[in-house]
């Protein structure tokens, strides 16, 4: 897999975006989610959960887009995590054009303002991840959860998702025994602000893959696109799409025709409402 000069660069978090629950052990909820799709493992025999969809997002991913890693933890994990992704999804090593930067990568901001977007404290943050490294700004994207990594001047270049809590999702699915309680408690939930969060962010490659869709759309680039879909007009304040359905109709709808039919069930009470 080489790189391919016309396509935009999409750069992934790892952790609490594509990887959740660390554990040595496997828990119960690693068990839950396990029977959904897969775990998979760093060099320290750490399991984490994935999120729903992990492999048709990144068989997307890879036909549309220059593909890089950059978080925050050490390289001998990062790179040994992200090889057992694509063991998994590809049945192949990763290739070696795909970059995965780490902590060594990051870029120093404590006490350098200049450095900080904008002045609230949720922005700020004593190191950054500069995805400048990994291509020009005008192409590239960077998906994470927390905004406090992104470098003064590439605020539009952010795609944010929300934290998934494995044990928070299964408790709320669990707790309501029968179909039909189940399925009135997710589509309360899809308007609820309390548990939207932990029931969404478990679908957040579907959200992720609807955003940059139409975000390519754009006229001039993938990034101005995103920029018109998560900033307002009249004030220059980043707003995150999370729970807009639009995108996950979107997305499943995409990932459907990547996929050449029908996604996986995993819980049809909440997929049912991303199907046109």
């Amino acid at each position: 897999m080489n790189i391919v000069k016309n396509f935009p660069n999409l750069v992934l978090d790892l952790d609490d975006v594509l990887l959740h629950e660390p554990s040595k052990e496997i828990t119960k909820q690693h068990e839950f989610f396990s029977k959904k799709s897969f775990l998979v493992k760093d060099s320290y025999n750490h399991n984490y959960i994935v999120p729903a969809y992990l492999a048709e997002f990144l068989k997307f991913a890879t036909n549309r887009f220059n593909i890089a890693f950059f978080s925050s933890g050490d390289g001998q994990r990062n790179i040994s995590v992200v090889q057992d992704i694509w063991q998994k999804v590809f049945n192949t090593n990763k290739p070696e054009s795909i970059q995965v930067l780490c902590r060594k990568h990051l870029t120093n901001a404590e006490h350098i303002k200049e450095l900080q977007p904008y002045d609230g404290w949720d922005w700020y943050g004593n190191q950054k991840k500069d995805i400048s490294k990994i291509g020009e700004l005008h192409n590239t994207i960077l998906v994470d959860d927390d905004k406090s990594w992104v470098l003064k001047g590439q605020e539009s270049n952010l795609l944010k998702v929300s934290h998934f809590s494995g044990y928070l999702f299964q408790s709320i699915l669990e707790n309501y025994g029968n179909k039909d309680a189940s399925t009135r408690i997710v589509e309360k939930s899809l308007t609820d602000k309390h548990e939207a969060d932990y029931l969404l962010a478990y679908y957040k490659l579907v959200y992720i893959t609807g955003l940059l869709d139409i975000a390519n759309q754009h006229t001039t680039s993938i990034v101005n696109g995103l920029h018109a879909i998560q900033f307002e007009e009249d004030q220059p304040q980043f707003s995150d799409r999370i729970k807009d359905l639009q995108y996950y109709k979107r997305g499943y709808s995409v990932l459907s025709e990547c996929s050449n039919g029908p996604l996986p069930e995993l819980f049809p009470e909440i997929e049912k409402h991303f199907k046109s």
